[in-house]
């Protein structure tokens, strides 16, 4: 799965998009979560989980590298960040 990626950035939202597995051990994936790191090194925290393969990060203060990493989630169980 790819990392996220940003598409469009604005003030305070950023829109980030991701491609799903290239290998979902034969099982389809049921959902995505999507975890932001505030810029702090400090824990990642999950801003959505769902099935889209973009979301809109909203709240986001100028002059802060944000960090973020995605999950796949199937019947199996979550893939590695």
């Amino acid at each position: 799965m790819s990392a996220p990626r940003l598409i469009t950035k604005e003030t305070k939202w950023i829109q980030v998009e991701w491609d799903p597995p290239l290998e979902d051990g034969f099982a389809p994936i049921t959902s995505y979560t999507l975890e932001r790191d505030d810029g702090t090194g400090g824990p990642f925290v999950t801003i959505f989980t769902g099935t889209a393969t973009t979301y809109n990060a909203t709240e986001l203060w100028g002059g802060v590298t944000y960090k973020f990493r995605v999950r796949a989630t199937n019947c199996i169980g979550s893939s590695s960040p």
